[in-house]
């Protein structure tokens, strides 16, 4: 679990044109929520914000948030907001944590391996590329790696079967189907019915 420190100043401007204007000198408005801070309105830099968000661990990342008022809070990312156009950032919350304490986080689903059951001519579904788990903000994941080569035709792996890091709890239900590997014969049939479906249409005219 990578750990990084970050730091902010204590954001005066509130109104939209100021806020506006923050962004264009490259500051993003933010807010840090927790028991001991309140809810204290900050501005990140978003370079740094950028460098912050590129490691491996992405927004899981743990923080070590430093005020410019001299004040340093271990956080994760709340909320991160961007434009859904162009991509840049708007707007980014923290949440300050107890590195004692369990936090619930999503971890991404690192997919590897090639199903046999793909070799022998199925097709390969995927539902969930992530899983919400409970742990120490000290152990957050990466990712969690599935090998699905031994998946054959019909066959599937689920939530339940992921190896879970030591001292993680799953809160996504198990029996949730990651991926699948089903025979190509289930969707022919379909097709098949339908274009005969579609044939006695015509004939009936």
């Amino acid at each position: 679990m990578e750990r990084k420190e970050l730091a902010v100043k204590v954001r005066e401007v509130t109104r939209k044109s100021e806020v506006k204007k923050l962004r264009e000198q490259d500051q993003i408005p933010g807010v840090l929520y927790g028991r001991e801070t309140g809810s204290t309105k900050i501005q990140v830099n978003r370079r740094e914000l950028f460098d912050a968000l590129s490691t491996a661990a992405g927004d899981n990342v743990l923080l070590d948030l430093k005020l410019d008022n001299g004040e340093t809070y271990p956080v994760v990312f709340k909320e991160i907001q961007k434009d859904p156009i162009k991509g840049f950032y708007l707007h980014v919350d923290f949440h300050t944590i107890d590195l004692k304490e369990k936090i619930q986080v999503n971890v991404p689903i690192n997919i590897e391996g090639e199903p046999k059951g793909v070799e022998a001519g199925g097709v390969a579904q995927y539902q969930l590329r992530e899983v919400e788990i409970e742990c120490l903000p000290t152990q957050i994941p990466d990712d969690i790696v599935v090998d699905v080569s031994e998946v054959d035709l019909n066959g599937s792996i689920n939530v339940g079967d992921l190896p879970l890091p030591e001292g993680s709890e799953l809160i996504t239900h198990p029996d949730e189907t990651i991926m699948s590997v089903v025979a190509p014969e289930e969707e022919s049939t379909d097709e098949e019915s339908e274009e005969a479906e579609e044939d006695e249409e015509e004939g009936s005219e």
